[in-house]
């Protein structure tokens, strides 16, 4: 029950294991029209426009899990190829926003924050008894969390900023999230109030299968 532990006493936004204050996140993403060298109408009206610089971020990031997991969420029929390159646009649209020399600014370690910081702890299952449904909250595989909190900040982004290219949108949906205003971590905290609101199920249903052990 040690996930059910750490479920009560996490918060959506934990300050101490963001890489990131949110003083410091709303000055980034002020920058994308307050910084004097990064003109949007021009490297970031359409995906095309940056195309040069993708293979470089492609090469350094195609090996990376956490990279490829999100570019297997964002795929749609099959075009992976297309898939890789938003993500890479989105990458670099993230570098040149938060461009400071130092290792937090990676845009890999910034993506890599968000994702953690979206993710559930848990799921919940249903299960019909007798005319009532019934929620049982379940721990999930850190496999399972991430693809959660990649769709969740990919679904937010793409109701962010219409009429915008989607690697602007979600970049600027990732950073958001490390400063607590996107909408995917309303889901994640639903989610966890949910669990927390049926937790009486968890020990039950422990109980039964404990009893049916012996």
């Amino acid at each position: 029950m040690s996930w059910f532990r750490a479920l009560a006493s996490r918060r959506v936004t934990d300050a101490s294991a963001s890489l990131y204050s949110t003083s410091r996140i709303r000055g980034l993403a002020s920058g994308i029209t307050s910084r004097p060298n990064l003109d949007t109408s021009s490297t970031i009206a359409t995906t095309k426009s940056i195309i040069p610089d993708v293979a470089t971020t492609a090469s350094n990031y195609q090996a990376d899990p956490l990279v490829e997991q999100v570019v297997n969420n964002i795929m749609k029929h099959g075009k992976k190829t297309l898939a890789r390159r938003l993500v890479s646009d989105a990458l670099l649209y993230i570098q040149r926003i938060s461009k400071t020399g130092d290792a937090a600014s990676n845009p890999r370690n910034i993506l890599s924050q968000a994702v953690d910081i979206a993710s559930p702890l848990v799921k919940i299952a249903s299960m019909k008894r007798g005319a009532k449904t019934i929620h049982h909250p379940r721990p999930i595989s850190e496999h399972v969390r991430r693809r959660t909190g990649i769709l969740w900040i990919v679904q937010a982004a793409k109701s962010r900023g219409k009429g915008k290219p989607f690697p602007e949108r979600f970049g600027n949906e990732v950073l958001a999230v490390l400063s607590g205003e996107s909408s995917a971590l309303q889901k994640k905290l639903n989610l966890h109030k949910m669990a927390l609101a049926n937790r009486s199920n968890v020990i039950m249903q422990d109980r039964k299968i404990g009893g049916g052990s012996r």
